[in-house]
């Protein structure tokens, strides 16, 4: 699979009601393209702004839901962070 194989994406998903994207952030828009294409929702972990950008105008012509930047950060990693950092003294 490569960046710009949204055909081969397409076919793996086809079939599907919906896709959560956890590829590497280089093929979000490969991925999103291929989800509106197969008909799928999509939602995506990646919290890159240019592909959330590329995605939200995907979204405008889209039947389907397109859902950018679900993932966990900051939200999940400021907790995480905030658990280690209590067990110090200073």
């Amino acid at each position: 699979l490569t960046g710009n194989d949204t055909g081969s994406l397409q076919r793996a998903v086809t079939g599907f009601d919906a896709v959560v994207n956890a590829l590497p952030y280089t093929m979000a828009m490969s991925a999103a393209t291929a989800a509106v294409a197969a008909g799928c929702h999509y939602f995506d972990l990646t919290e890159d702004v240019a592909a959330t950008h590329a995605i939200a105008q995907l979204a405008e012509g889209a039947s389907t839901a397109l859902m950018p930047q679900c993932g966990l950060a900051p939200g999940f990693i400021a907790i995480a962070a905030h658990h280690l950092a209590a067990a110090f003294d200073r």
